[in-house]
């Protein structure tokens, strides 16, 4: 579960990515099993899902291209860059791209999830 900054609560669930509107939960189409939310400081919503990285414009979703490392688990984004946890292992992407931190010989997830407001 994560609580937006407006105050929307979603949910990351294996059958897809929810959100509840004035005690109503409405199904948001185009995603498989989700794994991870994360707002930025912008607002802009990251949702991991098992086919990638997606993210929130205007009213629509749009998958990161640049992000080829398979289903994710875990989203956080600090001064250092955004930090991804999936099936490869844990990723950094800063101003140079994408970098492997720790790389898994076995395939697992890698997941946390920081919301101080739930």
């Amino acid at each position: 579960m994560y609580l937006d900054n407006s105050g929307t609560l979603w949910l990351a669930t294996r059958n897809g990515l929810w959100k509840e509107d004035q005690g109503t939960w409405y199904d948001i189409d185009g995603f498989g099993e989700v794994g991870a939310i994360y707002q930025r400081e912008t607002g802009t919503l990251r949702v991991g899902a098992e086919d990638g990285l997606w993210y929130q414009q205007g009213g629509s979703w749009q998958k990161l291209e640049d992000f080829n490392y398979g289903g994710v688990s875990a989203i956080y984004e600090n001064k250092e860059g955004l930090w991804v946890g999936c099936k490869l292992g844990l990723l950094r992407r800063d101003e140079n791209g994408w970098k492997i931190i720790v790389e898994e010989e076995e395939e697992n997830d890698w997941w946390c999830q920081l919301n101080p407001r739930l």
